[in-house]
């Protein structure tokens, strides 16, 4: 009986799951907007963590070369790049609005444009009543290093960017500075928090003022920036 009962308890501690460093010093809560949106349509979502809500339609004069998969017409099957290996990041959570009682431990502060911001991993903050709201990527914010996992991306004039959450950044003498979005650079993921949004009739997304559409890349769906 009593090794029945030790084996039932071993049994219990190994179907605990790990918790990562970074989760133990998550101080964050979740989303304040939590829906996904199926993206099966264009690309399998591959980065569950990253945070798309839906707009108001919005409609403009529609662009040429949007690569939008599965019309009516046509229908692929195409799979996002597998980004599994970077989803523990800090910054896959971004969920602008979101309020924190305090800081995670390493935070950075300095000033941009005059005004106090507090960053860490990839996430920027600035003061709130009760504590700390998550803002958008301030551009001019200059960083000793880029956000951890950030992506390397190069625009069409052959400008290199590191990408993450949203937050575009260039080597500098001065370090990484937060620049704003290039348009025309492709990137293997959405901002978490972008907004789903209808741009002449197909599938867009927006986040900070600059939009995203999916494009289909060497075999996977990737996001290429546009101002409509």
């Amino acid at each position: 009986m009593r090794a029945s009962r030790l084996i039932a308890v071993l049994a219990c501690l190994c179907a605990v799951p790990f918790v990562s460093e970074a989760q133990r010093h998550d101080v964050r809560g979740p989303a304040p907007h939590g829906g996904y949106v199926d993206r099966s349509n264009h690309g399998s979502l591959r980065h569950e963590q990253t945070h798309v809500v839906r707009a108001p339609e919005v409609r403009h004069e529609e662009r040429p070369n949007v690569v939008v998969t599965g019309g009516p017409s046509t229908r692929y099957v195409h799979h996002d790049v597998d980004v599994d290996v970077h989803r523990n990041h800090f910054w896959n959570d971004f969920a602008r609005g979101r309020h924190i009682g305090s800081l995670p431990r390493g935070f950075l502060s300095f000033r941009v444009g005059g005004l106090p911001y507090f960053y860490y991993g990839g996430v920027y903050y600035q003061t709130a009543p009760d504590g700390y709201e998550e803002v958008f990527p301030p551009p001019g914010a200059v960083l000793p290093e880029p956000p951890e996992g950030a992506f390397e991306v190069i625009a069409p004039d052959g400008q290199v960017y590191y990408y993450a959450a949203g937050g575009f950044y260039q080597h500098q003498p001065n370090g990484f500075v937060l620049v704003p979005p290039p348009v025309g650079v492709v990137v293997p993921e959405l901002p978490p928090g972008a907004t789903e949004v209808n741009v002449a009739g197909v599938v867009a997304y927006q986040f900070n003022g600059m939009y995203y559409q999916p494009v289909f890349v060497n075999g996977v769906t990737q996001y290429e920036t546009f101002v409509p």
